[in-house]
């Protein structure tokens, strides 16, 4: 590890691009690391970019949120990452899967002629469920596994209707829920606290975006509490 950064030295840097460029043994050796602390929760920022890495820090926690804003560029990179995401998440169960039917299938689709390619990851589930309901059923859970919610950040009166809209977008588009955790307000205490060098929650814990980040932290905290008892109520049977 680096005294300075505390980044583990076998990842390779690049500034230019500001990504980590993390290899497959890396990512396993960071699994079991993070496994073993003796906390309730552990927040990884992985930052930008699809590379398999990457997706693979995230499908790694037990709930991935998505930091994204209202500008349309921001929110196509956002479905372009949870394409990738799923995409990656399909061709792991293809690697790991026993079930050869349900492999084959996902092997064929992927393998497709340009003009019969499946549009999107609701398409592969479609037509898996028209052909298989139940091996249909196992894909949408593996792909549910990681849970998945947006916060919509830098947001104005106007953005108010963004909140159904790509909820429903990513459910046409990916076939499993996304959750949102909400919009958080744009706000000139953003700007102030970081030249202050001070957090947002201390510069001004009353500001509008301070308020909404704590809901937004309520309801993360909700939704969590709710998957591990569902865990461990599965885990019981």
């Amino acid at each position: 590890y680096s005294a300075t950064s505390g980044i583990p030295s076998r990842i390779a840097r690049s500034a230019g691009a500001r990504r980590f460029l993390i290899s497959a043994n890396v990512v396993k050796s960071l699994r079991r690391e993070l496994k073993s602390l003796k906390y309730d929760y552990v927040i990884l920022d992985v930052g930008p970019g699809t590379g398999s890495s990457i997706l693979d820090l995230f499908l790694m926690a037990d709930h991935g949120i998505l930091v994204t804003t209202p500008e349309p560029t921001s929110t196509e990179n956002m479905y372009r990452f949870l394409k990738c995401l799923f995409l990656h998440r399909i061709k792991k169960i293809i690697n790991s899967q026993n079930d050869t039917g349900l492999k084959n299938f996902l092997i064929k689709v992927l393998k497709s002629s340009p003009h019969q390619k499946v549009k999107t990851v609701s398409d592969i589930l479609g037509q898996l469920k028209a052909l298989d309901p139940s091996r249909g059923e196992i894909l949408s859970r593996l792909l549910g596994d990681t849970a998945i919610s947006i916060i919509m950040n830098q947001t104005r009166p106007a953005d108010k209707h963004m909140r159904p809209n790509i909820k429903k977008a990513c459910f046409d588009y990916f076939g499993v829920p996304i959750g949102y955790l909400g919009d958080i307000a744009f706000d000139n205490a953003v700007s102030d606290s970081i030249r202050k060098r001070t957090p947002l929650a201390v510069y001004d814990s009353r500001s509008a975006a301070a308020s909404d980040m704590e809901a937004s932290l309520d309801r993360l905290l909700e939704v969590v509490g709710d998957e591990q008892s569902r865990t461990a109520l599965n885990n019981a049977f």
